[in-house]
């Protein structure tokens, strides 16, 4: 999978991006100081983007991570976003989910437990999802393969 990490702290977006490299190695993780340049990438269609809550205004008409989270919705709606916060109050979950957040970690001791667990239920639902698809897809070959048949069965018999 590919994976967005928005933070404006340095040191917190290398440390979400050595904890996939450790306990997904599998996935991709790309790294942003803001939320403009991600979604300046969003083209890239990542599976999954971590977001900080509270992104500074480092720059003039820079976005907040409600602002990005409400943009990445109205791009890729389907796309999970995490929500990582320093604040551990009901009023930020209540807004993370409000506008389409996944779930949301508070960065705490606990955090990167939290995420690993939210990565391995979107990494289930990912595989649940691909392996439908397949057997939808062969749910549709076997009735063409018997729509085929009926009608060379058809065929033969009124010939």
């Amino acid at each position: 999978m590919k994976i967005f990490i928005i933070d404006d702290e340095s040191f917190m977006r290398d440390m979400v991006s050595a904890f996939l490299k450790d306990k997904f190695p599998q996935d991709e993780g790309f790294t942003f100081e803001n939320g403009e340049s991600a979604l300046k990438n969003i083209y890239q269609d990542p599976d999954v983007i971590i977001l900080d809550f509270n992104l500074s205004k480092s720059a003039t008409n820079a976005h907040n991570g409600v602002e990005v989270l409400k943009e990445i919705k109205k791009m890729r709606p389907q796309t999970p976003v995490i929500m990582l916060t320093g604040e551990d109050s009901p009023s930020v979950a209540i807004d993370a989910v409000k506008f389409g957040a996944y779930d949301y970690v508070v960065k705490n001791e606990n955090a990167f437990h939290r995420l690993q667990l939210l990565l391995d239920n979107i990494h289930g639902y990912t595989r649940l999802n691909s392996q439908f698809g397949f057997q939808r897809m062969m749910n549709i070959v076997l009735g063409l393969l018997l729509a085929a048949i009926i009608v060379g069965i058809l065929v033969t018999r009124f010939s």
